[in-house]
């Protein structure tokens, strides 16, 4: 038969905060990811102004295009994993039972976790030695590149957590026999 899961409890003992707090963080990274792809449209406009009109840009906009664009993706990638928006390949995995696709999202999402876990460490120890020496990218303008290299890390950070909470639920779903919690909003898309 089926195993049933009892709901969160709201004793002091649950663990139904972590959820909400990784929402919360993503949502914060993902709000920096956004303030990055601001910044750089509005550099890329004025600097497209200023050269029509003046003939010469915005020094370094150009050169601070690339860690800005580093800021975007990675900050964002904890909220892109929360509303289900990275991109799947689903069309083995659809054919299999409930209980064979959750199995699969468990391995997958493990793996992912241990890839990303990796990369956090990789980072890490760049952006440390990014901000010991004070790494720029040389240009017109000298582009500190630390802030970039703290952001994969955070970005990855985050997702991390994100994909614990999807992990969470991928167990759950395994020992219902299909899919609760989010993977039944997924299993709808």
């Amino acid at each position: 038969g089926r195993v049933k899961l009892a709901e969160p409890r709201s004793t002091p003992h649950s663990v139904a905060w972590f959820p909400r707090a990784v929402s919360w963080l993503s949502g914060g990274a993902g709000l920096i990811g956004a303030i990055a792809i601001v910044v750089i449209t509005i550099g890329l406009a004025l600097d497209v102004l200023l050269r029509t009109v003046r003939g010469q840009g915005i020094p370094g906009m150009l050169d601070a295009i690339g860690p800005l664009l580093a800021i975007a993706a990675f900050m964002g990638l904890g909220i892109t994993e929360s509303k289900n928006e990275h991109i799947a390949l689903t069309i083995f995995v659809r054919r299999l039972g409930p209980r064979a696709r959750q199995l699969i999202y468990v391995i997958g999402t493990s793996i992912t976790i241990l890839f990303i876990t990796w990369m956090v460490a990789a980072g890490l120890a760049q952006a440390i030695q990014s901000i010991d020496t004070g790494e720029v990218r040389p240009g017109i303008v000298n582009i500190p590149l630390w802030p970039a290299r703290v952001a994969v890390v955070i970005g990855c950070a985050v997702l991390i957590l994100q994909l614990l909470v999807t992990l969470i639920d991928a167990i759950r779903g395994l020992i219902a026999g299909g899919p609760t919690g989010l993977w039944v909003e997924r299993e709808a898309d």
